[in-house]
């Protein structure tokens, strides 16, 4: 299966970066063995056409059932291809994936999940899970604000990382260390997610807005509970 899904991998990488076509292509008479390395008056025609058989025959090998819940990330810096018995092509968009990075800096893939019908992330160093990220939305003062809170396996938080956003008044938030470092280490078990507070009781314990920047740092702290209701259903579903 490995070397089945190592070949398919180098295939695929050869097609999307379009260092082949098959447009025309007519296959050469397989009775005449055609060896390309000697053959140096090859044009670059006939060479295209060898290719294409090539990796034909390389796709030939690939498993017919691949398991849809395993994503590559072909864009990253290390393939982890030898502790994966068979992937899909990623599906995680860009600016998700960025944020997925900044989050968990050690993981080498991760898995784009269902819960109720919203998507999470679960992120993986190996064979081992590093934790979870959820989305959360609010609109702010321009438009809408999107941010991603990671939470480990031990139930504490990592970080809230921005996917997107449009505030003209964005420095403001993005600059504060204090206004962000209230998502860091939180514990998800001392919280109240009814009354949006870090600590459960009362008067509890709000997240404080980013004064002159109210509404984006609002959307910022709505975000991140609507993440924390969600990883609360994520729980509950262990």
């Amino acid at each position: 299966m490995k070397t089945q899904f190592h070949t398919w991998v180098v295939a695929s990488m050869l097609l999307l970066s379009g260092a082949c076509s098959t447009e025309d292509a007519k296959v050469p008479d397989t009775d005449v063995p055609v060896d390309v390395a000697a053959d140096t008056a090859l044009d670059s025609s006939r060479a295209d056409v060898v290719q294409d058989v090539v990796l034909q025959d390389l796709l030939s090998d690939v498993p017919p059932d691949l398991p849809q819940d395993l994503h590559l990330d072909l864009g990253a810096d290390v393939i982890p291809v030898d502790v994966l018995d068979a992937v899909d092509v990623v599906t995680i968009p860009q600016q998700e994936l960025d944020a997925l990075k900044l989050l968990f800096p050690l993981a080498d893939r991760f898995e784009e999940k269902d819960l109720e019908g919203e998507p999470y992330y679960e992120a993986f160093q190996l064979q081992s899970s590093l934790g979870v990220a959820f989305v959360g939305r609010s609109y702010g003062f321009d438009g809408e604000v999107v941010g991603m809170t990671a939470v480990t396996p031990q139930g504490v938080t990592v970080a809230v990382e921005i996917v997107s956003q449009w505030e003209s008044w964005w420095f403001s938030v993005q600059y504060d260390e204090v206004f962000w470092n209230q998502f860091k280490n939180v514990d998800t078990s001392q919280i109240d997610v009814d009354a949006q507070s870090l600590k459960k009781g009362d008067p509890g314990d709000p997240v404080d807005a980013v004064s002159g920047a109210t509404f984006s740092s609002q959307a910022v702290i709505s975000g991140f509970w609507q993440a924390m209701a969600q990883y609360m259903k994520y729980l509950a579903a262990q």
